[in-house]
This record gives structure tokens, sequence and C-alpha cells, in this order.
């Protein structure tokens, strides 16, 4: 992606989150006005979040007056959560994201930038590295929330009522103010070398995925916000790891101890994704 100057005001929804963490200070730094919106104020971040509920149109309407762009990251539900009550979590993200839609085109928004899931939304890869004309066929119920937002969303885009950029980001890791939240396998196994806990492996040994780091993933929107492509790109390292390499690296850095305990295996789990970022 080349780069060029972009004014104007920015809203970021999800604006406590993993993500929000590092991109919102890194936006800000390069001169963005950005706003940050989600249901919650986080006492540990370093900016303000206009609190309240992103369904309620009110609360979008005044946090969007004004802005130019949405980087949209808001999502309510985890892998886990959104399998375990995947009827509600379809319902509750097409609610949601209509009423960010039809307040942002009133308020005459030009452009949504969406972060999606590179690692959810193609499932099982035919070929190594996926790129984004891999077809859609996620596995989990995460999955197919996300390739349904892109969906309507670059039909959106298609009619004219926006611009839309889908960027589908690999897993993400890097610090963040929360430990408790329930984050990806880095922070995770990390965590539990640290204090001596059990290591629960989730998924197999060898399962591969394509970790980002949260610092090259706020690079990728601020590149986003600096361009004039529109479209979808994957934003990944390229490279695949593997559980067990991830647990060896973390215990060669830790000097820990690890303490593995197997648990039942998620069968929406896929065995490899690394993510093939030349587009971008």
């Amino acid at each position: 992606m080349s780069t060029q100057p972009k004014q104007g005001r920015c809203v970021v929804t999800g604006g406590s989150g993993f993500l929000a963490s590092k991109l919102v200070p890194h936006l800000a730094a390069c001169g963005h006005s950005v706003t940050a919106m989600d249901r919650r104020q986080d006492p540990g971040l370093a900016y303000p979040v206009l609190q309240g509920d992103l369904e309620n149109r009110a609360f979008l309407r005044d946090g969007l007056r004004g802005a130019d762009t949405v980087i949209h990251l808001a999502c309510g539900w985890t892998p886990s959560t959104a399998q375990a009550a995947p009827e509600k979590a379809r319902a509750q993200e097409a609610s949601a994201l209509a009423a960010l839609v039809e307040t942002a085109a009133g308020e005459g928004v030009r452009r949504i930038v969406f972060a999606s899931s590179g690692g959810a939304v193609y499932g099982e890869p035919e070929g190594e590295p996926i790129p984004e004309t891999h077809p859609l066929a996620p596995r989990s119920v995460y999955g197919e929330l996300k390739a349904a937002s892109e969906a309507t969303l670059l039909d959106h885009a298609r009619r004219g009522d926006l611009r839309v950029t889908v960027l589908r980001l690999a897993n993400l890791y890097g610090p963040h103010p929360r430990r408790g939240e329930a984050l990806g396998a880095v922070e995770v196994f990390a965590h539990r070398l640290l204090a001596g806990e059990p290591i629960h492996l989730w998924s197999r040994p060898g399962d591969v995925r394509d970790y980002l780091h949260l610092e090259d993933a706020a690079r990728a929107f601020e590149r986003a916000l600096a361009t004039p492509a529109d479209g979808v790109f994957n934003i990944g390292s390229g490279v695949g790891t593997s559980l067990q390499e991830l647990i060896d690296l973390l215990t060669e850095l830790t000097a820990a101890e690890p303490h593995l305990k197997p648990a039942p295996t998620r069968d929406f789990d896929v065995t490899r994704n690394v993510l093939d970022s030349t587009k971008a």
C-alpha cells in the first residue's frame, strides 16, 4: 500500500479492546484525530473512551458525528462464546453492524475499515500461504460472524453507500493492560509459565498459526487510512509457528518449566493457518 496524507476524524469501535489499546495511541501519534467508543471504559488505558452500547443509535450518532472513517474492531464474541451460543451471536452481530452502517451513512461517514479474522474465515486451507482469493469456509461460528460482516460491508461498498477496506488479521499477540482477559496463546502460555501454572492445550501441539504483533497490526491500519486502496487484504507475518514451537520458544525465553495439560480438542480449530500478505 502506498501512503498519502489523510485528514479528518477517525472513530475506533471496540476502543477498550486488545488491538485498540495499541492502535488508538499509534494513530494519535501519527497525527490522526481519534475517538474511541466501547461498552466499557478501562482505567488502564492511556486515552478516554466514549462509553455506551454500540447498538444504541443515539449513542452511535453522537460518536460518529463529524467523522470521516470508522475502524470497526468491536465484536461481542470470542471463538468459544460464539460457538456456545451461535444463534444469539449471529443475531447480535448482524444487528450491531446494521446499526453502525446505517448510522454511519446518516452521519456522512465515507469509509469503514473492518477488522476481520484471517485465522478464522478461510477454514482448513487448500494451500499455503493463504491468499485473499482462497474460498471462505469457516469452521467456527466466530469465523462465520466475520465472513458475514465482510459480505454485508462489501455489498454496501458495491452499491456505492460507502468505501470499505477489510483487513483479515492473523493471530494477534502483544502487551495489554488487562491480564485477566481471554487473549491468545502467546499471552496465556507466557503468563502461565511465569506463574508456574499448567498450560491447557485445547489444540494439537502440531497445529500451525500465523502470529502478528499488535504494533504491526496498528501500522497496517495506519497504512489503510493513508491509501485510497479498498477491498480485502490479509495482514500476517507469512510465517507458520506450531503450538509446540511456541511453547519451546517461550520456555527458552522465560527459563520456566512447562507443565502441559491436554484438554479436549475443539472441532472448529484448523490444523494450519499461514496468510499471504503480498497484496497489502
